[in-house]
């Protein structure tokens, strides 16, 4: 077949064919672009409803939203076959690849292929990146910096809603010998398209493309059916896997079909679906900020002046997540509690004496808990810790400007205990509102907003006989802020004073330099604000020696939030925007400060990539809790997804139990966990529970092993085998830098409850889904046999320490009972019970073993409220499951 472009004809690209119902927009059209591969889909004015109201969807795939074109765009008639892959990325084909799919490719692998067609024929590429990175297979796993730029018109992959379109008219298309008509929407592969994953509204949006590089994990969306699902379980608003679908996860049942053509105007939403008007653009790249702050648990709040609501930034994930939440109410001063978990805020800013009130919010932009402290009048809320880590939050009664030393005397400042996201038991501390830090030890406060005033409590008198005082000869000061790194000093801009410039023995203007004066009110240190801009809302950064701050332009806008490092003066673009202020900057967990024990930065505690998948945050805050718990845990579960989410160790109560269940699972992984892992680090293990998911034995050591197949593509692992797994090393460092190291926003929720990672009550489905032939055992039972062989290990290795190996068969949708499948993944349910009356035997074999049957072939008793899907317990499942294995533990101690 040939395609005529500008006269000369070239040799066509895509050759598959498919059905000849009528194509969106007939024959293409004679434009600069033409390809027989890819026909044009007439867009402009149509709607397409992206998700559905059916209430037993996925919540990511309701409600219905509607979204409306303003252009026209192409599309490939079918999914890209292997030699097209292969040519256009310079790689060698055999003509048997004309007749295969490209499969088991990552998001990265699947723009990199398009950008490589762009180039092909002529166009720009329409994805940008700085640096790429592969496994040892060849797949790409990492693109550092990936932009999409929809404005560019070449090809890529479609969006969600693009692909929407052509599949609702033609979902059912097959095959045939025309070539050129839109099929494999609901069969074949499922298709990566380009969006993020978002929630929905009840709305229409134009010209959608997606969340805005934010949601669950950083997930992306897969779109239709596979040869591996069941016909009635494929549905067009599905976007959804048994997986978490991030960047980097690849499948033998997921392709590609490209787009083409720029898109307008487009549209982005944040995670619950609000469309974003803002351009927020984080500027710092995580190498940089890790150099800088030892750390990449990282978090940033500041004010949206556009819009006046409260930002979020989480810099975990080493793809900055951005989050707008959307309040009610104005936010000033945000600050960060020294948990990570919460912001406090005040509804007046620093030198308006207004009614005021103060506010906490969750940093969680799917459910931003809202708090407000019960004071009729309270104002910049500020933290502080006691001397037994209890949070606490110190506020004044007015915010208006201190010049005055009558008014100021008549407003006060007050603490109050911050418990559980709630205020509690409030306590005057003295008169004047010094609403700019207050130290630990409550000798020093310090306030600004016209005068530098301090509060000081000399040592060894009584915290209510301080004296107030002015610091700075009485010029103008603002925007102060206490350190709290116990070096009492405190930073403040001025009004270009006489005293600062004669400090700094230069000239300068309103705002242009950070100034920090030291516990008795000298000063000590002056930094320049960079040419052209003056410093504003400064902070310092709590536990070092670095302050946050935004910088306005000539105009007074501001434009910038960076950080300033106030042992070299350096700056740091975090954040540009149109207007931003108030910012907040957190640190959690950093690695600095060892002098000669300093581990490696880059390779203690990596155990996944910026952006990376669900499976390998998994691994990464699992060895997190490990390192924790190392000395306090006695119990530890092992297993799949199914013990994952079905195992709470929150329920045990005379042990402490961690879950360091993984997906993908393998019982030969679990092996290999327990023995480099969990074997000599878990000193006081007394209980092993492992998952026995026999329907999951069709599994084999060398394809299905993390530690035999790609653990070495991520540093983490291997330094910890280089460290003997940190059998010898009992100190804490590991543990700080795998705190440090990248992780992700929804990996933290594991540590939460120790490792129990729970979905919501969905029921068992009425009918069953069946991944794999149920026959498997049948055709090569040598894999049952080795699996067998791999749980004996796990229990002999235990018995040499004394340790109790606990295997739990999980429950599954009681509806297999009625099938000719023991579960989701196979085995005949007429081979079953021999089976797992072979696994019981090994209780005769070692006396350290015990066999726990919560399946019961399907006749159990875990109801619908109590499943997520056909093979996966929820939270109320987790807690009657592990309620169950609790007393029989007991019962076993008792003995």
């Amino acid at each position: 077949m040939l395609w005529r472009w500008g006269g000369i004809f070239l040799a066509a690209v895509f050759l598959w064919a498919c059905s000849n119902s009528e194509m969106l927009g007939g024959e293409p059209e004679e434009k600069p672009f033409i390809h027989p591969g890819l026909g044009r889909v007439k867009a402009i004015d149509r709607e397409v409803v992206l998700g559905t109201n059916d209430t037993l969807a996925d919540p990511a795939e309701r409600p219905a939203m509607r979204v409306r074109f303003t252009y026209d765009f192409y599309l490939g008639y079918r999914e890209v076959s292997l030699s097209e892959y292969r040519e256009a990325l310079g790689l060698v084909t055999t003509p048997e690849d004309s007749s295969e799919r490209i499969n088991s490719v990552t998001y990265y692998d699947a723009v990199l292929f398009a950008n490589a067609v762009s180039r092909k024929y002529g166009f720009d590429t329409v994805y940008t990146y700085t640096q790429s990175e592969y496994d040892v297979f060849g797949s790409c796993i990492s693109l550092a910096g990936l932009e999409t730029h929809y404005e560019v018109e070449g090809f890529r992959l479609p969006t969600e809603a693009e692909w929407m379109l052509a599949a609702t008219d033609h979902w059912d298309d097959s095959c045939d010998e025309n070539g050129r008509r839109f099929c494999a929407f609901s069969d074949g592969l499922k298709e990566w398209v380009n969006d993020w994953l978002g929630l929905f509204q009840d709305t229409t949006v134009e010209n959608y493309v997606g969340a805005a590089m934010i949601g669950n994990q950083s997930m992306r969306v897969l779109k239709g059916g596979s040869f591996r699902d069941s016909r009635n379980t494929v549905h067009p608003y599905g976007r959804m896997d048994v997986y978490s679908v991030t960047s980097d996860m690849k499948a033998d049942y997921v392709g590609i079909r490209l787009a083409f053509g720029a898109i307008p105007n487009y549209t982005m939403t944040d995670i619950v679906g609000r469309v974003l008007h803002s351009n927020i653009r984080v500027t710092v790249d995580s190498r940089t900020l890790r150099d800088k702050l030892s750390t990449m648990s990282v978090k940033l709040v500041f004010r949206n002046d556009v819009s006046g609501n409260l930002v979020y930034v989480n810099f975990i994930s080493g793809s900055p997540i951005v989050h707008e939440i959307v309040g009610e109410m104005e936010v000033y001063h945000p600050e960060i509690s020294p948990d990570g978990k919460w912001a406090v805020f005040s509804t007046v800013m620093e030198g308006v004496s207004d009614t005021s009130n103060v506010f906490s919010r969750m940093l969680n932009p799917v459910n931003p808990v809202l708090r407000r402290l019960p004071e009729a009048v309270a104002a910049i809320p500020r933290w502080r810790m006691m001397d037994n880590g209890e949070p606490l939050v110190v506020y004044v009664t007015d915010a208006g400007n201190n010049r005055d030393s009558v008014k100021f005397k008549k407003a006060e400042t007050w603490q109050i205990k911050f418990v559980d996201g709630g205020f509690r038991q409030k306590k005057r501390l003295f008169s004047g509102a010094y609403h700019d830090g207050v130290s630990d030890d409550g000798r020093l406060a310090v306030t600004g907003a016209r005068l530098l005033r301090a509060h000081i409590t000399p040592p060894g008198e009584d915290l209510s006989n301080g004296t107030d005082t002015v610091w700075y000869g009485g010029e103008q000061a603002c925007n102060v802020s206490l350190a709290r790194d116990g070096s009492k000093r405190t930073l403040f801009l001025d009004f270009g004073g006489k005293t600062g410039r004669e400090f700094t023995g230069r000239d300068y203007g309103v705002h242009e330099m950070l100034l920090v004066v030291d516990s008795l009110g000298h000063l000590v240190q002056g930094i320049p604000a960079p040419a052209g801009y003056s410093f504003d809302h400064t902070e310092w950064v709590p536990g070092k020696n670095m302050a946050v701050a935004t910088l306005a332009d000539m105009n007074g806008v501001h434009r910038r939030i960076v950080l300033v490092d106030l042992s070299d003066s350096s700056i740091v673009d975090l954040v540009e925007g149109e207007d931003l202020g108030f910012p907040s900057l957190w640190t959690y967990g950093s690695f600095a400060g060892e002098g000669g024990r300093k581990l490696d930065p880059d390779s203690a505690g990596v155990y996944m990539r910026a952006n990376g998948s669900f499976e390998m945050a998994l691994y990464r805050y699992k060895l997190e809790l490990l390192w924790r718990y190392r000395d306090s845990a006695d119990v530890v579960v092992l297993g799949s997804s199914r013990s994952l989410s079905g195992f709470d160790p929150m329920v045990f109560t005379n042990h402490f139990a961690i879950n360091l269940s993984q997906t993908p699972n393998s019982l030969y992984l679990s092996r290999d966990l327990f023995k480099r892992y969990v074997l000599g680090n878990v000193t006081n293990l007394r209980y092993l529970i492992v998952s026995l998911d026999i329907d999951l034995w069709y599994k084999n050591d060398a394809e299905d092993n993390f530690f035999n197949s790609s653990y070495q593509n991520y540093p983490g692992f291997v330094y910890d085998e280089n460290h003997n797994f940190w059998k010898d090393d009992r100190s804490d460092r590991i543990l700080r830098y795998t705190e440090s190291a990248i992780g992700s926003e929804e990996g933290e929720k594991i540590l939460y409850h120790r490792g129990l990672y729970a979905g919501v009550a969905k029921g068992w489905p009425d009918e069953p889904t069946f991944l794999a032939d149920s026959t498997w055992n049948q055709d090569n039972p040598k894999l049952f046999e080795d699996n067998l062989s791999a749980l004996e290990d796990i229990i002999r290795l235990a018995k040499e320490e004394g340790i109790v190996v606990v295997g739990v068969i999980f429950p599954q949708n009681p509806a297999y009972a009625a099938t000719g499948s023991f579960g989701r993944y196979g085995l005949t349910r007429s081979e079953a019970p021999e089976l797992i009356g072979r696994i019981a035997s090994l209780e005769e074999k070692f006396d350290n073993f015990h066999l726990v049957d919560e399946n019961k072939m399907g006749v159990h008793d875990y109801t619908n409220i109590m499943a997520e899907n056909d093979d996966h317990l929820c939270r109320a499942g987790a807690r009657q499951l592990s309620s169950r294995l609790n007393s029989l533990i007991k019962s076993w101690d008792a003995q």
